[in-house]
């Protein structure tokens, strides 16, 4: 389940949330996918988040074996949580009268 931050108080605001860590893990993942085809820094390894440093320890590039392990233990369950906020965010913004909008005219 996503802890939302408390000023995430409406479904609006936790949606928003929601696409901002979704960008954010998906510039994660360019990351980690290119310190796995190309290798990467120390200087840049030093800007990833603390738990990913601390699960994997710098060296110039990451093995197959990490990559997969980061995909399927790191990456698939933050986004399926973060999916998961935004499916149920989305149902409470269904009803939103916020915008008049004909879907034929976009």
């Amino acid at each position: 389940m996503l802890t939302f931050p408390v000023n995430c108080d409406t479904p609006r605001r936790r949606t928003e949330y929601c696409y901002r860590a979704e960008e954010l893990l998906r510039l994660l993942h360019n990351v980690i996918g290119t310190w796995y085809r190309e290798g990467i820094t120390e200087t840049k390894w030093d800007k990833l988040p603390e738990k990913i440093k601390n699960r994997y320890p710098y060296k110039p590039q990451l093995s197959a074996d990490e990559w997969v392990e980061f995909k399927y233990n790191v990456f698939n369950p933050i986004s399926a949580r973060i999916s998961k906020g935004i499916t149920s965010n989305r149902w409470l913004l269904r009803e939103s009268t916020e915008w008049t909008i004909n879907v034929e005219d976009i």
